[in-house]
């Protein structure tokens, strides 16, 4: 039925004049009666993928807007809760990463004459 499924598909979807989509189609539907697919099988498989075609052109993609929220507790997801009804998409993010770890400045010393003095 793969098969099938991928010569519609390519009937479909090829740039050829009518004609030679005649062609193609009684070309599958001969494929499948000498492998013994039952006509109606294949017809409904070539109506149910043109369904599917349409209902995946009809769509028109929504646009959603995505804020971060720095994770911290229960008052976080009561605030991101208010904004599931109006399309808009959260993401949570860590405080402590492993590159904000690496990236901290090492702790400076309050007195950093006292390495350089002399204590003869």
């Amino acid at each position: 039925m793969a098969a099938f499924r991928f010569l519609i598909n390519r009937l479909m979807t090829l740039s050829i004049q009518q004609k030679e989509k005649e062609t193609e189609w009684t070309t599958i539907l001969g494929i499948a009666k000498i492998n013994g697919f039952p006509r109606n099988n294949i017809e409904r498989l070539k109506e149910k993928l043109i369904r599917k075609k349409h209902q995946l052109t009809d769509k028109e993609p929504t646009k959603c807007k995505w804020i971060p929220f720095t994770y911290f507790g229960p008052e976080v997801r009561k605030i991101t809760n208010l904004f599931k009804s109006m399309n808009v998409k959260i993401a949570f993010r860590t405080i402590n990463t492993k590159q904000q770890q690496l990236a901290r400045q090492p702790h400076k010393e309050k007195n950093p004459q006292r390495y350089l003095q002399n204590h003869m």
